[in-house]
């Protein structure tokens, strides 16, 4: 390239080309100008597996962490049961968690238990009546009903 000039007051003057500059220069602009003009579009890009694979792994890496760090907090604090039982020694002993949990206990097996006769006391009814009208005319009176049932006897204190 040729050198360039210094104009007024220091101003760089655009440089001067050479004759076999301003050819190639001249070439290089018709050869870009064909490009523009014959184009070929680009192509569509396609989507790698690969990177869809990875921002899968991404988005689960990013959920996953949270999740196995509450999980192993957890298992931290229920699998240890020294720190499990001198955590909640406290809480059981009071009498009112106490009273709940009794409450909720009850009600649940009471829940589960039927009061229908089983198979067998009906099977064996017949023959326990007549054990009790034997039994009644031994003694002499009458038994008397029972006056609570399992709700009242589980319930009952002591």
């Amino acid at each position: 390239m040729a050198d360039t000039t210094e104009g007024v007051r220091g101003a760089v003057i655009a440089p001067v080309l050479g004759e076999d500059e301003r050819g190639e220069l001249e070439r290089l602009r018709q050869e870009v100008a064909a490009l523009r003009v014959s184009a070929v579009p680009r192509p569509r890009r396609r989507i790698r597996w690969a990177s869809v694979a990875a921002a899968v792994l991404l988005v689960l890496g990013c959920v996953g962490v949270p999740v196995s760090v509450v999980a192993v907090w957890t298992h931290n604090q229920v699998a240890d049961t020294d720190r499990f039982v001198a955590t909640m020694s406290p809480v059981i002993l009071s009498p009112a968690v106490q009273s709940a949990l009794t409450d909720r206990i009850s009600s649940e097996v009471l829940a589960y238990i039927d009061d229908r006769p089983s198979g067998v006391e009906v099977l064996f009814a017949p023959l326990g009546l007549v054990l009790a009208l034997g039994v009644i005319e031994f003694v002499g009176q009458e038994p008397e009903p029972p006056t609570h049932g399992v709700a009242t006897a589980v319930s009952a204190p002591g």
